[in-house]
């Protein structure tokens, strides 16, 4: 049986000349590739106002006040930065016709999202809300200069996971999410009584979940600017034990026969956000819940009412709650906030609080990096307003902290992978499909190259230049086929 598959072709071009470095990018004046900055003679974090619900952007400096570790801070540097351009104000396109976005420089303002989708901690019904509702988003409130990702935990990254604003693959990427068999939640986001169990993989529990999530900060710590994570799952409890469900151990299921503390891992993760410059959003995509007995529970017995269905009301009560601790301290300490007894998951009401934010520093005292945690407060003086930011930071700078240096085919991997053109180079790709008796089915592309965009060097008489190609070719379900 023959099997059809949907190739795409990336390439990354690199000059190798004698002034300048391999894959070197020209980083417009005035851009902040680092919102958060944690130096030796700055401290600068980013901060949310709203009033009733709406963004406040007309603020001085005189507004706020900031303390570390409640001491009052002098602020010594203040901006108000934009995530949308002057053209992004209109409604979204809503036309069913899906044009291609086109490239996004790196200084145009814009709005950086990974929709993250927990797929091992996600019931089969909550799939399907999710699909809907993120197909709703790419439809009616994707802006032109947007940048999005969806990134399913438990699956690869690929093509149709990376951040583009090219509604078709972002659309064929909520295709590709499907219930996981190794998902930790049941077919229904309540566990109810007579089922059999859950995943056929949870020996982790959110082991797995915390892992993507770390990989997935790391790789958005590259782009440049203030960066948002929107989290959405049914279950990242802050601590896993036994939950036994309706009734007595021998007539009702076990939930999760492990126990686990995830305290230290969720703090890693919210410290790796807050260097990584990037504000989680979790939704709790359980919704509203009915606790009480339904047509999907077995009870063998239980009567409608009495002690039994009011334990089973606290049990359940009380595992909803304890699902979604997880995500709501992440997103407290991070300075965003969590969607919770909700079924419409409220995206819109996330994006407008990304629209823009204030960055506020000042310059710590030498005691502040002690490698210990210090607490962030910021207030603002103005009544009715509310503010958000980093819950605080560790005391490490920037330089201890920093990733090891990129090798040059690190760099050249990143920009082959990166959502912004870089205009050094004009090139042109064309693929031809062709079948041949001998090879069989392959693609061959051609590379152009602009001649006078490269730079000859005399050689033993004569004048060339230096080229290195890297490639990669995804199949349709955005996996990585083959580099080359």
């Amino acid at each position: 049986m023959r099997h059809r598959v949907t190739l795409a072709l990336l390439v990354s071009v690199c000059t190798f000349l004698p002034v300048a470095p391999l894959a070197a990018q020209t980083k417009p004046a005035g851009e902040q590739d680092d919102v958060v900055r944690i130096t030796t003679n700055l401290v600068q974090i980013d901060a949310v106002v709203t009033k009733d619900g709406k963004p406040v952007r007309d603020l001085k400096a005189e507004d706020f006040e900031i303390y570390q570790d409640g001491k009052k801070q002098t602020i010594t540097t203040f901006a108000y930065i934009s995530n949308v351009s002057s053209d992004s104000s209109s409604p979204a396109d809503k036309s069913s016709v899906t044009v291609p976005g086109g490239p996004i420089k790196r200084d145009v303002a814009r709005r950086t999202i990974a929709m993250v989708v927990d797929d091992l901690g996600l019931s089969f019904e909550s799939i399907h809300h999710i699909r809907r509702q993120l197909r709703k988003f790419i439809a009616e409130e994707l802006q032109p200069n947007d940048l999005v990702a969806v990134i399913r935990t438990g699956g690869e990254m690929g093509a149709l996971q990376q951040f583009t604003n090219d509604k078709r693959l972002l659309n064929r990427a909520v295709e590709q999410i499907r219930w996981n068999l190794c998902s930790r939640v049941g077919i229904s986001p309540l566990p109810r009584i007579g089922d059999t169990g859950v995943g056929a993989c949870d020996f982790l529990g959110s082991a797995r979940t915390m892992n993507s999530l770390r990989f997935i900060l790391e790789s958005m710590g590259r782009l440049p600017g203030r960066k948002s994570m929107i989290l959405m799952s049914d279950a990242i409890p802050i601590r896993e034990d036994q939950e036994i469900v309706g009734g007595d151990e021998s007539t009702a299921m076990t939930v999760d026969p492990y126990e686990r503390d995830n305290s230290d891992g969720l703090q890693r993760i919210a410290e790796k956000a807050i260097r990584s410059s990037v504000v989680i959003y979790s939704v709790d995509t359980q919704g509203l819940q009915y606790t009480g007995l339904t047509a999907a529970d077995s009870p063998r017995g239980i009567r409608p009412i009495g002690p039994q269905v009011n334990s089973l009301l606290s049990q359940r009560s009380r595992l909803l709650y304890e699902r979604r601790a997880g995500g709501e301290l992440i997103s407290r300490q991070t300075g965003g906030f969590q969607i919770r007894n909700s079924n419409d998951f409220q995206l819109d009401r996330i994006l407008e609080d990304q629209r823009g934010y204030y960055l506020i520093g000042y310059r710590p005292t030498e005691d502040t990096f002690n490698r210990q945690f210090h607490q962030i407060k910021a207030k603002v003086k103005r009544s009715g307003m509310t503010l958000r930011t980093r819950a605080g930071f560790y005391g490490i700078t920037e330089e201890d902290a920093n990733r090891a240096r990129l090798t040059a085919t690190d760099e050249t991997n990143l920009a082959l992978t990166s959502p912004f053109e870089a205009p050094d180079l004009e090139l042109d790709l064309t693929s031809f499909f062709a079948n041949g008796k001998t090879e069989g089915s392959i693609v061959r592309s051609f590379i152009n190259l602009k001649a006078a965009d490269l730079t000859f060097m005399p050689v033993n008489g004569r004048r060339e230049t230096s080229v290195e190609i890297h490639g990669i070719i995804f199949g349709n379900n955005g996996a990585i086929v083959e580099q080359v």
